[in-house]
C-alpha cells in the first residue's frame, strides 16, 4: 500500500512491529529461574543461553542489513518477525535446556534480521525527511521492548496459569497481528544489486 504524503502510519507500524520482537525476544529473561528449576541447569548454562544469543546476533546484523539493501526492508522485517515467532513457539514448548538454546538462535536471528531492515524503513519512511525522529524511535524500540517484554512475562507469570506458555502465546498473537499490519505498508526501497560487501 502506498502511503499517503506526509502520513506517519507506515514509520509506525514497522516501529511497532519492532517494539513487538524486541519484546518477545526479551520476553523469557525472568522466566529463566522457572527453567532453571525445571530443566536443573546451572549459572553457568544460562550464562551459555544468553552468549548465544550475541553470536548469532552479530553475524545475522552483518548479513541481513545488506540483504535488506537487495530485497527491500518490508521483506526482511517480515523475514525477523517470522524467525521471532518461530523463537516463541520453541520456548513455549520447551521441554529441556536444548530447546533454550534452540528458542535463543532464532531470537538473535530474528533481531538480526529485524533492526538493520526496521532502522532503514523507518528512515526512509520519515515524511517530513526528519532525521531526528527515526533515530529516537529506533532507540524507543529497542529500550521499550526490552523493557516491556519482561515486564509483560512477569506479570502473566505472576497473575495468570501456566506461565511458561501462555506469555509466549499472547506475544506469538501481537507478533501475528503486527506482521499483517507490515505486510500492507509501502516498501521503501525497491532494491539494488551491487557487489556483496560486509
Amino acid at each position: 500500500e502506498s502511503p499517503a504524503r506526509g502520513s506517519l502510519r507506515p514509520m509506525l507500524v514497522v516501529w511497532i512491529s519492532w517494539v513487538v520482537l524486541m519484546s518477545s525476544v526479551n520476553l523469557p529473561t525472568p522466566l529463566y529461574a522457572v527453567y532453571s528449576e525445571r530443566f536443573g541447569f546451572s549459572s553457568a548454562v544460562l550464562t551459555a543461553v544468553f552468549a548465544l544469543y550475541a553470536f548469532v546476533l552479530v553475524p545475522a546484523l552483518m548479513l541481513f542489513g545488506q540483504l535488506s539493501d537487495r530485497l527491500g526492508r518490508r521483506i526482511v522485517l517480515l523475514m525477523g518477525l517470522a524467525a521471532a515467532a518461530a523463537g516463541l513457539i520453541v520456548f513455549a514448548l520447551a521441554e529441556s535446556t536444548a530447546w533454550l538454546f534452540a528458542g535463543r538462535i532464532f531470537q538473535g536471528l530474528a533481531v538480526g534480521m529485524a533492526s538493520s531492515a526496521a532502522t532503514a524503513a523507518l528512515v526512509e519512511l520519515e515524511p517530513a525527511r526528519n532525521a531526528r525522529r527515526p533515530a529516537l524511535l529506533a532507540g524507543l524500540a529497542q529500550a521499550g521492548g526490552s523493557g516491556a517484554g519482561p515486564l509483560i512475562a512477569g506479570l502473566l507469570a505472576e497473575w495468570a496459569p501456566d506461565p511458561l506458555r501462555l506469555p509466549y502465546i499472547v506475544l506469538l498473537a501481537a507478533t501475528a497481528a503486527v506482521a499483517v499490519l507490515a505486510l500492507r505498508v509501502h516498501e521503501p526501497l525497491r532494491g539494488r544489486s551491487g557487489r556483496w560487501q560486509i
